[in-house]
């Protein structure tokens, strides 16, 4: 069957869209993998399945410094406790999970995802103030250290980051993953805390990234968060045709040229064709313009008795502008003498 016009669906600024049979009629996970519809959704919903069911492993405390007195951090008054956000999270999960579908098998992530907002956005403000604070105390008592014992801090942090990034590539549970993914995070910012501790122009910055931590779970410039979720965009971009295309600039780049170069063509060739119609001229207008030489002498003429099509001047027309004639109106002296055309 050819294709035909959808009614009820169109694109703005391109009219109807056209549909084929198999695409009006079948479902749209037909000939899909389960996998490449769970990427799908989680392109739609902006969090992955390990994501949301790793919620209880977030709500567990950051890391903190064992010398640190847990009071600081703890009896805090500005540090929320998320308490209410996780358990509607848990509640929706397990009404979700229990009336679950094979028609509708990543339904949580649409019902939830209020309810995983909520918890995600309270938990990441949590761990920045938690953050915030250990890293006030542990520049403190860094200062008080001893050359040989500073060095022995650093080699316990960077032992620590080295674990939870071996975590996160090897780790079986996605829970555990999600869990030591924020973990590295921190010792990211500890570290860089630490080495830069009487620089303040670096230490401004640290506190940049860390406020961008809320919105971006880790900053731009944070190493894991980088490629943990390139790794996503590449796999959503390989299996989703609906792949944001921020997240491929290349592709996108490639697609617009190739785009204005088919404009291009199509323009070029109308031009042409313009030209041929009425048997006004048979030679390519870049050839008389860019090579005179290839069109018969110097000067390029037209054949004879061929008005020339590419010169702006026509005497003939002009004359019959002149006399109140159309301008698009062919006057009887522009056609040779012998011509049929000529009139009496």
């Amino acid at each position: 069957m050819g294709d035909y016009v959808n009614i009820g669906e169109s694109v703005p600024g391109q009219g109807r869209k056209v549909k084929s049979f198999m695409e009006e009629f079948m479902p749209a996970s037909f000939g899909k993998t389960e996998s490449a519809l769970l990427r799908e959704q989680e392109y739609r919903v902006g969090f992955t399945w390990d994501r949301l069911h790793a919620y209880k492993t977030i709500m567990e405390l950051p890391v903190m410094p064992e010398a640190m007195p847990p009071g600081q951090v703890l009896d805090a008054n500005d540090i929320p406790g998320c308490r209410n956000e996780y358990h509607g999270l848990d509640r929706c999960m397990v009404v979700m999970t229990a009336n679950e579908t094979r028609v509708e098998p990543f339904a949580r992530m649409n019902e939830c995802k209020p309810f995983f907002r909520l918890f995600d956005r309270c938990t990441r403000r949590r761990d920045r103030k938690m953050v915030e604070k250990v890293m006030k105390w542990e520049g403190q008592h860094y200062q008080g250290l001893s050359e040989a014992e500073r060095k022995r801090y650093d080699e316990e942090l960077q032992t620590k980051h080295d674990y939870f990034s071996y975590a996160i590539e090897h780790d079986p549970t996605p829970a555990l993953k999600e869990k030591a993914q924020r973990d590295a995070c921190h010792m990211e910012f500890r570290r860089a805390n630490l080495e830069n501790i009487d620089d303040p122009t670096a230490q401004k910055k640290l506190k940049q990234r860390l406020m961008q931590y809320v919105r971006q779970g880790g900053g731009k410039n944070s190493a894991w968060n980088r490629k943990q979720w390139e790794a996503h965009r590449v796999e959503w971009n390989k299996h989703s045709e609906n792949a944001n295309a921020t997240w491929r600039p290349a592709a996108q780049a490639a697609k617009a040229a190739k785009e204005s170069e088919d404009i291009l063509f199509s323009y070029r060739k109308s031009e042409t064709r313009d030209a041929d119609i009425g048997g006004r001229t048979s030679v390519d207008p870049a050839s008389w313009k860019n090579n005179p030489s290839s069109s018969g002498g110097a000067s390029a003429a037209p054949p004879s008795g061929t008005p020339n099509a590419f010169s702006n001047s026509n005497p003939g027309v002009e004359e019959a502008v002149g006399r109140g004639q159309s301008k698009h109106a062919a006057p009887k002296n522009v056609f040779d003498a012998n011509s049929p055309m000529a009139g009496g």
